[in-house]
C-alpha cells in the first residue's frame, strides 16, 4: 500500500530542488536531495557492487532511481505505509532531511519523555513496538478511552504534529551548521507541517 508516497515525494522534490554542491554542506554533492554517497551505495547494492559512481552520474540520476531510493531508504524506514495520513509525510520529510535515525529517535523521545513510555527503546528504528505505541496513543484519550469520532482522531494527529514540529526545529538548532542552513531548515519544517496538517484534515483516516 503506497497511499501517500507519490504526493509525499512531490513535496520532497520541491524542497530539495536540483543539483547542489555547497562547500559548507557536510553531505557534499547532492541532486534532488540524494547525496553522492547515497547514490553510490544504491548503485552498488542493486546494480553493480564494484561500480564507480561519479558526480556526473549523480547529475544524470534517473527518475526511477530517485523514486526507489526515497521509497526504500526513507519512506520504508519510517513505516510510511503504516503511519496515519499527515504523520507519514512529516516523518518522511524529516527522515530525508536529517536521516531516518534522527527522525525516528525524535518520535521515540516524544513517547518516552512526554508520554512516559519507559519500555520504548530510543534506537532510531521504527519497529513494531514504536508503531504500536504511535497507533495506540492516536486512538485513545488521556483517560485511555478509545476514540471513535473521526474529528477527534484527526485532532490527536494534529496535536502530535505540532509537538513533533517543535522538537524537529530544536534538533536543527543543535546542529553546528544551523547558522548557515538554519533559515532554510526552519522554512522547510514550517512548509512540511502545513502540508502534513492539510493531508491529515483531508484524509479519511483509514490508514494507520
Amino acid at each position: 500500500m503506497r497511499e501517500n508516497f507519490e504526493e509525499a515525494l512531490k513535496l520532497i522534490l520541491e524542497h530539495e530542488g536540483g543539483f547542489v554542491d555547497h562547500p559548507a554542506d557536510p553531505g557534499g554533492a547532492t541532486n534532488k536531495g540524494i547525496t553522492l554517497v547515497t547514490y553510490k551505495d544504491f548503485i552498488r547494492d542493486v546494480v553493480d557492487s564494484e561500480a564507480l559512481v561519479t558526480v556526473d552520474d549523480l547529475q544524470d540520476i534517473h527518475d526511477s532511481d530517485v523514486e526507489e531510493i526515497y521509497s526504500t531508504r526513507y519512506w520504508d524506514k519510517v513505516q510510511g505505509d503504516e503511519l496515519p495520513h499527515g504523520l507519514d509525510i512529516f516523518m518522511f520529510d524529516f527522515a530525508v532531511n536529517a536521516g531516518p535515525i534522527a527522525a525516528v529517535k525524535t518520535l521515540q523521545r516524544h513517547y518516552v519523555g512526554a508520554l512516559n513510555v519507559p519500555y520504548l527503546k530510543i534506537d532510531g528504528y521504527l519497529g513494531p513496538k514504536t508503531l504500536a505505541e504511535v497507533k495506540e496513543n492516536l486512538i485513545t484519550d488521556r483517560l485511555g478511552r478509545t476514540i471513535t469520532d473521526s474529528a477527534h482522531k484527526k485532532q490527536q494527529i494534529l496535536d502530535l504534529l505540532e509537538k513533533l514540529h517543535g522538537q524537529r526545529i530544536d534538533y536543527y538548532k543543535d546542529l553546528k551548521h544551523f547558522e548557515v542552513f538554519g533559515r532554510g531548515w526552519v522554512n522547510r519544517c514550517n512548509s512540511t507541517l502545513e502540508s502534513s496538517r492539510l493531508t491529515c484534515v483531508d484524509s479519511n483516516i483509514t490508514k494507520g
